[in-house]
């Protein structure tokens, strides 16, 4: 009973609206005019925001893998896929008894691979000091050898000519006195034959053979010890010491080539150094590595960033390797909208606008803040149509964002302020433009216009109209140019003619 008591208010609207219709028509008809029904709307003067509403799912803006930086033994893990963590949290632990024995076996390692270069480097030191020493002094040999060897030369010759002199003068002594002592004998010899023998001549003749024999004879032992004086016994010493000296000067010299022989053999060359200077830094860098990564292991792995963890791949007790990535946290601090839009719809997106976006209820700001430049294909209503995805940054992210779920957004794509606005319904479309149909003196007139920016009631016009126009809102059969109209009763929602049902 109470709905049809509601149905009578509109059977009379409905009614009054046929007899006016009724009336109109007669009217028009007895003026053989062909005669539509419209309803119209007037030009408004206010502001219009035009948006675009889309659906998608909330993202991280910063998800990082986590990587260890540590090659050991997972003491403990801390959380697991879908916990939320805190900047500093501690993720990861490390066993430090594992760590320690590690640190242990390389600085034993360190203090061996030292000391073996130690001992290379001072036994090179020693050997290019002996093999240096060795090049001095065979330079200052070879000088003193042939010094020397030059004076032994000069002392046997001084020595060979006084020897030489010596026998000459003894020779040419002992021929003259031998000349003498042979004419005194035949000298003798004769006055002997002559019966002077006895005689004093005779007797001082054979005196004097005498004496000469004597002298022959103190000659020739003169001649015997030639060299036994002074002057020669100290040229000899001279000699033999110069020939000792210079002998000793020759082993020292043996002693120094077989240094120098050795230390040619011993002394590192260029490409030695090279090597063992790479050794030294390599074993060093080695050992600095497991100092760095025990400090690491007792610092363990923690959150650089307030996040959620999306992915673990690390268990307690097992081992890890420097480099290898343990987890995934993704940023609650730094979150984002992902959602694929039309060709159409992208036509009014830009980077930068701004937003209202609903995740569980709570609005929060946004902005575009990617666009791909690259179309995907993507299955829609079981077609496909190329879609782009855009990325909306969330300005004021809070603690009641969960990533992964789905949010819905506003994106404010234009905004016209006192601005000419128009019924969306009063919009025709052609090929051509878009146009409008409005009442002059009860006849319709096509204007085409240029709109701007949209809402689901209104449009903006940018030309083609004035605010003086009235335009044909709505008919019940087609309007064309030239018709004439009449036009109905403001209020009157001509829908209702068409739809009498009552429930």
């Amino acid at each position: 009973m109470k709905k049809k008591k509601k149905i009578w208010p509109i059977i009379l609207i409905i009614a009054l609206v046929i007899i006016f219709v009724i009336i109109k028509i007669v009217g028009s008809m007895n003026e053989g005019k062909e005669v539509a029904l419209v309803t119209t709307a007037k030009v408004e003067r206010g502001d219009m925001q035009d948006f675009v509403n889309v659906s998608g799912t909330v993202e991280s803006r910063e998800k990082a893998a986590v990587f260890s930086a540590v090659t050991g033994k997972v003491s403990e893990v801390n959380v697991s896929v879908g916990d939320a963590v805190k900047k500093g949290d501690m993720l990861v632990s490390f066993d430090m008894e594992y760590m320690d024995k590690q640190l242990r076996q390389a600085t034993l390692q360190y203090d061996k691979n030292m000391a073996m270069y130690q001992s290379a480097m001072t036994g090179n030191d020693t050997a290019k000091q002996k093999y240096d020493e060795a090049i001095t002094n065979l330079a200052v040999l070879e000088q003193q050898i042939k010094d020397y060897t030059a004076l032994l030369e000069k002392l046997q010759n001084q020595q060979a000519e006084g020897q030489r002199y010596a026998a000459e003068s003894f020779s040419k002594q002992a021929m003259n006195l031998n000349a003498q002592l042979k004419a005194l004998q035949t000298e003798l010899a004769g006055m002997a034959a002559a019966g002077g023998e006895g005689t004093p001549e005779y007797i001082s003749k054979a005196e004097e053979a005498e004496q000469i024999q004597a002298n022959l004879l103190q000659l020739e032992y003169s001649q015997q010890s030639i060299g036994s004086s002074q002057q020669e016994r100290d040229l000899q010493k001279q000699i033999t010491e110069t020939q000792k000296q210079l002998a000793e000067f020759e082993a020292y010299k043996a002693k120094m080539e077989s240094q120098k022989a050795t230390g040619e053999a011993t002394v590192m060359d260029s490409y030695d150094k090279v090597q063992y200077t790479a050794d030294k830094e390599l074993f060093v860098m080695s050992y600095e590595e497991v100092k760095a990564q025990h400090q690491k292991a007792e610092n363990g792995i923690v959150a650089d960033f307030d996040g959620v963890v999306t992915a673990c791949s690390v268990l307690p007790g097992g081992m890890v390797s420097d480099g290898m990535q343990v987890m995934t946290v993704e940023s609650t601090e730094k979150v984002k909208m992902v959602f694929h839009v039309s060709m159409k719809m992208l036509e009014k997106l830009e980077i930068g606008q701004k937003a209202d976006v609903n995740i569980l209820d709570n609005v929060y700001e946004g902005k575009v803040s990617k666009i791909d430049k690259m179309a995907q294909d993507m299955s829609i209503t079981g077609t496909k149509a190329p879609m782009v995805k855009v990325e909306m940054e969330i300005l004021n992210p809070d603690d009641k964002i969960i990533l992964g779920i789905n949010a819905k957004a506003d994106i404010y794509t234009g905004k016209a302020e006192n601005a000419m606005l128009i019924p969306v319904e009063a919009i025709n479309v052609d090929k051509n433009c878009d146009f409008v149909y409005v009442v002059e003196d009860g006849i319709v007139v096509r204007k085409d216009i240029v709109c701007g920016v949209a809402s689901s009631e209104m449009t903006e016009v940018v030309s083609g109209l004035t605010e003086s126009d009235v335009l044909v809102r709505s008919a019940l059969t087609p309007v064309e140019e030239g018709m004439t109209v009449t036009v109905m009763p403001e209020g009157i929602d001509m829908s209702v003619l068409g739809d009498m049902q009552v429930e």
